[in-house]
């Protein structure tokens, strides 16, 4: 009764054998065959229909990547407005996993590290020598994302199909940048309190002190600000606050324009019966004025300070020291110990410092006027940006 469908169904099954050949041959489908069909046509017929539901399964295999597209819609799910998305593939659910995550940390570092760069050369001015050294020393510290434990994978966009598994993860924007603004509350709190005395009016010691605590604040706040624009969750507050940043530069660069360094009398003793010699004292001279130089700070030429009224603010240093001269080991040699006294105009007395660390020394193996020469070239070679670098710094801005 069944004859009238042989032809049909031999075709079919022989399609459906060329397509899933491996599945019909299976032992677990193979041993039922025999033992629940003993005649030819009921065999025939049950191999036929078979096989047309396993090339139904087969097909379905190869589209069911189309399903799980249709499952798994992250644009609706997890939109670009409120996350940031990544798929990636692998052997395993995990292995897929962990490269979309290392995906999604690369990507993110590599845009914070073009925000930083933009960032940091704004308001650079294009003949600063070190720009460049400091880009780069703070692309190697702030760009690289360390908050991938807020990445989550998505579970019903992960799969595995014949021959790989493929995993979809998401950043919620509004959890990170939550993190971040938790992690500069401090900062921001000690940027806000310093601003206030970065102004014109406080003096030089205070807008010092003020201005090293907003720059320490600052530098911590940045990254964390060029995180929340990459992710962009950057607020009218925080915009405020990166306002606050460079009107602090700004208050810098002002007061640094008003700012000069003076050189009075020395105050140079000598332990014998000779006087210090004028030239060693004109060699120290020059090398106080290429040391400001060296610093970028500015000469005051004048002896006595400016009027009370004015607006500048003016160190004078007073170089002081003792020379010595004595028979040593190899013959006659001269040392002189070098410090520095700072007074501000008309407020008084900053500091006293000995340079225990810079060495002037003369030595001659049969005269001493020989050893004061070769302590006359030790002044003219040495460099006395450093020291003085060092007894400036808690006063001014370096």
């Amino acid at each position: 009764m069944y004859h009238f469908l042989l032809p049909q169904l031999m075709l079919w099954s022989n399609l459906a054998v060329g397509s899933c050949y491996s599945i019909l041959l299976s032992e677990s489908i193979m041993p039922s065959f025999e033992q629940a069909f003993k005649s030819s046509y009921s065999r025939i017929i049950y191999l036929s229909i078979s096989s047309l539901n396993f090339l139904a399964s087969c097909g379905g295999f190869s589209s069911s990547i189309t399903n799980y597209e249709k499952i798994c819609q992250p644009q609706k799910s997890h939109p670009q407005v409120s996350y940031i998305v990544q798929q990636s593939q692998g052997d395993t659910i995990e292995e897929a996993r962990k490269r979309a995550s290392a995906e999604l940390t690369r990507q993110l570092s590599a845009e914070l590290r073009s925000e930083l760069i933009v960032t940091s050369q704004s308001g650079q001015t294009a003949d600063s020598s070190s720009v460049s050294d400091q880009v780069k020393e703070k692309v190697e510290l702030f760009t690289h994302f360390k908050h991938a434990e807020l990445i989550k994978p998505i579970a019903k966009c992960e799969y595995c199909l014949a021959d790989h598994c493929q995993s979809s993860v998401a950043l919620k924007r509004d959890e990170l940048a939550r993190r971040l603004v938790k992690e500069i509350n401090s900062d921001v709190k000690r940027l806000k309190a310093s601003a206030q005395d970065l102004n014109p009016q406080t003096s030089l010691l205070r807008f010092t002190q003020a201005w090293y605590i907003a720059q320490a604040s600052s530098q911590r706040i940045e990254p964390t600000l060029n995180q929340l624009k990459v992710i962009q969750r950057i607020t009218k507050d925080l915009l405020e606050i990166e306002s606050l940043m460079k009107d602090a530069q700004k208050q810098r660069a002002q007061r640094e324009e008003n700012l000069w360094i003076g050189i009075s009398n020395f105050d140079l003793r000598s332990k014998g019966q000779f006087k210090v010699p004028n030239v060693i004292q004109e060699a120290l001279k020059g090398g106080f004025s290429q040391a400001l130089e060296t610093m970028g700070l500015k000469y005051w030429a004048q002896e006595n300070c400016p009027v009370s009224d004015s607006q500048q603010d003016v160190i004078m240093m007073t170089p002081s020291g003792e020379l010595h001269c004595s028979l040593g080991f190899i013959g006659p040699q001269c040392k002189l110990q070098l410090g520095i006294s700072l007074s501000l105009c008309h407020q008084g007395k900053l500091s006293d410092d000995v340079w225990n660390k810079l060495k002037l020394v003369g030595v001659h193996p049969r005269d001493t006027q020989g050893a004061l020469d070769k302590l006359l070239k030790s002044i003219k070679e040495a460099d006395f940006s450093a020291p003085l670098s060092k007894s400036l710094s808690p006063f001014i801005i370096l």
